[in-house]
């Protein structure tokens, strides 16, 4: 069964009738992504932090949030809401790299020790 494009719309619609929200799809698409970036770096600040490293979790979380704001500034003065999006998907992504390298920088593999 094929699926039309008006169905997609009609999600959309449904969930933000408002016509304020008309024609911010692609927003919605960002920060769907934006939302995914940001939920794969959790796993390595939820082990760092069990592991006693809260301060290298915190100190990349304070580099993420400065890099966003600056970034927003930046590409919200060009592409308005979208730009804010975009930066906000740019910025969890650098965010979970970072996290993800700390935590392999920090947590011994057990592998290695055999």
């Amino acid at each position: 069964m094929k699926l039309k494009a008006p169905a997609r719309q009609t999600a959309l619609t449904l969930l933000y009738p408002g016509a304020e929200y008309q024609g911010q799809g692609a927003t919605l698409v960002v920060l769907a992504l934006a939302a995914l970036a940001g939920a794969i770096g959790v796993p390595a600040s939820v082990a760092l932090a069990s592991a006693g490293h809260a301060r290298p979790v915190a100190a990349v979380m304070v580099g993420t949030a400065m890099f966003n704001i600056v970034l927003t500034w930046m590409l919200m003065t060009h592409l308005g809401l979208l730009g804010a999006a975009c930066a906000l998907l740019i910025a969890e992504t650098v965010g979970g790299i970072g996290r993800w390298t700390v935590f392999l920088m920090l947590v011994p593999d057990e592998t290695r020790r055999r």
